[in-house]
C-alpha cells in the first residue's frame, strides 16, 4: 500500500509538472500570437503611411539666391524660392522620399556662398534638418510610426524565443528584418539622415538601427582610390560613424 501510494504521488507530481510546462507553452504561444497580431497591424499602418505620403515639390523651398536676378528679387521681397516649378506636381507614396533626397542634393549645389553662411547649410544633413524643422508634416509622421514599430519589437516583454539571449535577439531581428524589407533604398537613405546628429531625438532611434543592423542594406559606394565612403547615387560623403549603422567593413565594398 505504501509503495502504491508513493508511486501515485510520484505520477501526480510528474503530471503536475507536465501540466505546468504545457500551460507555459500554451501561454507563450498565445503571447506570441498577440505580439504578431499587433506587429502586423503596425506594419500595415506603416505601409498605409507610405501610400499616404503627399508632397508638392513647390512647397519645399529655402530663402536663397542663385543668380543676380534672384538677388535683386531678394532685395525687394526679402527672400526668393529656389527653382520653384512653374506647375504644381503632386507626388505621392515613396516618390515623396525620393523628392526630399533630390532637394537635399540640389540646394547646397545651387546656393551662393553668402546664403550657405547665412543659413548654415553646407551639406545634405543641414538641408534635411531644415526640411524637418519647416516641413515636418511631409515625413515626420512616417518616421515616428516606424520608430514605434521598432520600439514595439525591441521592448515587447514576452520572450519570443525559449532559448538564450542570443536566440532571443535573433528572433526579434527576424521581425525587424520584415520591417526593413518594406523600405526602398531611398527610404533607407532618408532614415540614415533622419537619425544622424540627434536629428529627431536623444539617439534612441539610432540605437535601434544599430542594434538590429537595420541599415546594412543602405546603398553605399566605397572608392578604393581615395578610401571614400559615399551614398550610392549621390555624391554625399559618409563619415566613419556610418559604419556603426551599416555593420560592414571595407572588404565588403566593390569599387
Amino acid at each position: 500500500t505504501l509503495v502504491a501510494l508513493a508511486v501515485t504521488i510520484l505520477i501526480q507530481r510528474v503530471q503536475l509538472l507536465d501540466a505546468k510546462e504545457s500551460a507555459k507553452q500554451v501561454s507563450r504561444v498565445s503571447n506570441i500570437q498577440t505580439f504578431e497580431t499587433t506587429f502586423f497591424h503596425l506594419l500595415d499602418l506603416h505601409n498605409a503611411n507610405v501610400s499616404g505620403l503627399k508632397l508638392d515639390p513647390n512647397e519645399i523651398v529655402l530663402p536663397v539666391a542663385t543668380s543676380s536676378q534672384a538677388r535683386k528679387s531678394r532685395m525687394r521681397t526679402g527672400s526668393v524660392n529656389l527653382q520653384r516649378r512653374a506647375h504644381s506636381l503632386q507626388m505621392t507614396g515613396r516618390s515623396v522620399v525620393g523628392e526630399v533626397l533630390r532637394k537635399m542634393d540640389e540646394f547646397p549645389r545651387t546656393m551662393t556662398i553668402f546664403d550657405k553662411s547665412r543659413l548654415s547649410i553646407f551639406k545634405p544633413p543641414d538641408v534635411y534638418r531644415r526640411i524637418q524643422e519647416h516641413h515636418n508634416d511631409v515625413l515626420g509622421h512616417y518616421f515616428r510610426n516606424l520608430f514605434q514599430v521598432l520600439s514595439f519589437v525591441d521592448l515587447y516583454p514576452t520572450e519570443l524565443s525559449d532559448s538564450d539571449d542570443k536566440e532571443e535577439k535573433a528572433a526579434r531581428k527576424r521581425y525587424t528584418n520584415m520591417i526593413r524589407a518594406q523600405l526602398s533604398s531611398h527610404e533607407l537613405i532618408a532614415l540614415f539622415f533622419n537619425c544622424s546628429r540627434n536629428m529627431v531625438d536623444d539617439g534612441t532611434f539610432k540605437d535601434l538601427l544599430i542594434e538590429y543592423e537595420f541599415l546594412e542594406h543602405m546603398p553605399v559606394h566605397y572608392s578604393y582610390k581615395d578610401h571614400r565612403l559615399s551614398v550610392k547615387g549621390f555624391d554625399w560623403k559618409l563619415n566613419n560613424l556610418a559604419q556603426q549603422y551599416l555593420a560592414i567593413d571595407e572588404a565588403n565594398f566593390i569599387d
